[in-house]
């Protein structure tokens, strides 16, 4: 599941919005 995340947030910025909190929360990122 990382990788596929990782993969999301190289899609650009738009990518780390659309993702749940929940997701972003397990990356760190706040």
């Amino acid at each position: 599941m990382i990788l596929m995340v990782k993969l999301k947030l190289k899609v650009g910025p738009k990518g780390q919005i659309v993702l749940p909190k929940i997701v972003r929360d397990k990356l760190g990122i706040k």
